[in-house]
């Protein structure tokens, strides 16, 4: 069981290392988007367009959602580290996280198996 918890908190320290170089780089790379400005009247200043608003917002939030999740994915880590019971419910808002990394794990296995 020991072993168990060791693979698994290294396993949640390695999906927090993939989503911090794939998803935060990702999102770092979003800031040079520039949107263009959508001509205004004589109430309103030319601004960008609802939508670019809209995803310039987007981008706060998936920056938010997944540096809270590569902090929880470290956390849990951390637990197992100490032979702490993590249940269940706790790894529900990081299981997609694990699950693509898992998921992009078996992809570069199989290349590594074609080659």
């Amino acid at each position: 069981m020991e072993e168990d918890r060791r693979i698994l908190a290294q396993e949640l320290r390695q999906v927090a290392e993939y989503v911090e170089s794939t998803g935060l780089d990702a999102l770092a790379s979003y800031s040079d988007i520039s949107f263009p400005l959508v001509r205004g009247d004589l109430k309103t200043f030319p601004r960008p367009s609802a939508e670019a608003r809209a995803a310039e917002r987007g981008f706060d939030v998936l920056r938010q959602d997944t540096d809270a999740a590569v902090t929880a994915l470290y956390a849990l880590s951390a637990a197992l580290d100490h032979e702490l019971d993590v249940p269940q419910a706790l790894l529900v808002p990081v299981m997609p996280y694990i699950e693509a990394f898992r998921a992009e794990s078996e992809v570069d296995t199989e290349g590594q198996s074609a080659s």
